[in-house]
């Protein structure tokens, strides 16, 4: 099972492990938008050395 939770425009799905509790299932989707950011940052960091 799956659940996706959203933050604002971004969707971020976790994988639902039967004995979890919704606070872990809360803390899994926290740490995947968390990565989500932090690409997103690199990814706009490259891009404004490239354009320099």
């Amino acid at each position: 099972m799956k659940v996706t939770v959203t933050f604002g425009a971004t969707a971020v799905v976790v994988p639902c492990k039967g004995e979890w509790t919704v606070r872990e299932l809360i803390d899994q989707a926290n740490q995947r938008y968390r990565k989500i950011l932090e690409q997103k940052a690199r990814s706009s960091k490259q891009l404004s050395r490239n354009v320099l």
